[in-house]
């Protein structure tokens, strides 16, 4: 029983690390959260499988993995949503030429995608460790990115793009080329 609780209150201090970031806010102020999402294709078609993450200027990063058509929606630290403001952008798309690491998920497929709720929270959390703990580390040898690496790294990708307070306005079409 006291493992049980113990394992809790790591697992809960995990979750309370990832949802205040690493980043911070404005000083002296919250940092306000935006619905936002899009669309991500390479070469012309939906990128299904790919990890999407905002880096704002101010404040947590937010993250979102694509489903089959290429859509997502972002959320920062369990809750949903993005960081208003200008955000630096990356992708990363992975598919496993060996079995991926812990922290690394590779591409969703149709039957890749867990049903149960705390395995999805248990992936998100991981990805979310993941990137705080370097992102710009290349990924296992055996898993191959399927689209450019310059994407992939906050100090290359050529994306970026301003959050909106209107969440309406949020909608993002993320184009990667060859």
């Amino acid at each position: 029983m006291y493992c049980g609780l113990r394992s809790r209150f790591v697992l809960g201090a995990v979750v309370l690390l990832l949802a205040g970031g690493c980043g911070g806010g404005p000083e002296g102020g919250d940092v306000k959260l935006a619905p936002g999402g899009g669309t991500v294709t390479f070469k012309g078609a939906p990128l299904a499988g790919a990890t999407v993450t905002f880096i704002p200027e101010n404040g947590p990063l937010a993250t979102a993995q694509t489903d089959l058509s290429g859509k997502f929606k972002l959320s920062t630290g369990g809750q949903a949503g993005v960081a208003v403001g200008k955000s630096t952008v990356t992708v990363s798309a992975h598919v496993a030429g060996a079995a991926p690491s812990a922290a690394q998920s590779g591409p969703i497929t149709p039957g890749s995608i867990p049903s149960d709720p705390e395995a999805v929270k248990k992936r998100m959390e991981a990805q979310g460790r993941q990137m705080l703990e370097g992102a710009s580390k290349p990924p296992d040898e055996g898993a191959k990115s399927v689209i450019p690496e310059i994407y992939a790294k906050q100090t290359s990708s050529p994306l970026s793009f301003t959050v909106d307070s209107d969440g309406s306005k949020n909608d993002f079409k993320i184009e990667l080329k060859e």
